[in-house]
């Protein structure tokens, strides 16, 4: 008779049950039942543990035998003059859309940092025109006060207070005055003119008034300007400022916005 696998973990329980057969029953101690427990395990390497690695052992088979039908039909395509045209043009075709979306991508990069700096040159450009302006305007300046420092050496040189009239009330001025060697005008507060417009500075004497120069103002209503010695040496008493066409008039015509203060 064929014993199955599994009686094979009943026997111990068996043979215990008949050694304690008829005997009173006792309570089992820790180490009977560890003991106990042993034997009711399953020995290995019956009939499901052999099943077991008999499908692990067909699986791995099957699994070798896909694999190399794989790589032989690989092989196939590649070493027919049809397989190998498939995949020369395939790897055209991958080095094609590879260099276009380059392109592409160089193209729009290019653009926009071109863009960006395009932008960046005008805006330092700008920046270079108001610096040069300013500097500019700083030299004039520093040349005015040094011009004034000269005069006042001079004790013939005398300071011609302006105050503002008409339009401009607000607006101030002086004119360092010596009759050698002429004079340097300080306007403050002057408004902005419009276009085609210019502010003339006039010489005031016994005669008619003498144009003395055309001058503009910053953006701060600032100005200085040179004045030349009266032709002639004719003696100067006052000075005013009008409001005339940029290109200049040989009288005033315009409103004056600053006179010699009495």
């Amino acid at each position: 008779m064929v014993r199955r696998a599994e009686d094979e973990p009943r026997r111990p329980l068996r043979a215990e049950a008949d050694r304690t057969e008829g005997r009173r029953p006792q309570v089992a101690g820790p180490r009977n039942c560890r003991r106990l427990g042993r034997r009711l395990q399953p020995r290995s390497g019956g009939s499901g543990d052999l099943r077991g690695r008999h499908r692990r052992a067909a699986a791995r088979r099957v699994g070798a035998e896909v694999v190399a039908v794989r790589a032989a039909r690989t092989r196939t395509l590649v070493a027919s003059p049809r397989g190998r045209r498939r995949a020369v043009a395939w790897i055209v075709g991958a080095a094609l859309a590879a260099i276009v979306a380059a392109a592409f991508t160089a193209a729009f990069v290019a653009g926009h940092y071109e863009a960006r700096l395009g932008q960046m040159a005008r805006e330092l450009a700008a920046t270079r025109q108001r610096m040069q302006r300013e500097v500019a305007d700083l030299n004039d300046a520093l040349a005015a006060y040094r011009s004034a420092a000269d005069l006042l050496r001079d004790p013939t040189t005398r300071v011609v207070m302006l105050r503002g009239v008409g339009p401009s009330p607000g607006a101030t001025g002086r004119v360092i005055w010596n009759q050698a060697a002429g004079g340097q005008l300080f306007a403050a507060n002057l408004p902005s003119v419009p276009q085609g417009k210019a502010y003339v500075l006039w010489m005031i004497g016994a005669g008619s008034p003498r144009p003395a120069g055309v001058f503009r103002v910053d953006a701060e209503g600032r100005a200085t300007h040179h004045v030349a010695p009266a032709e002639g040496g004719e003696p100067v008493e006052a000075f005013a400022v009008t409001l005339e066409p940029e290109r200049g008039v040989p009288a005033p015509t315009g409103p004056r916005v600053l006179a010699s203060a009495k």
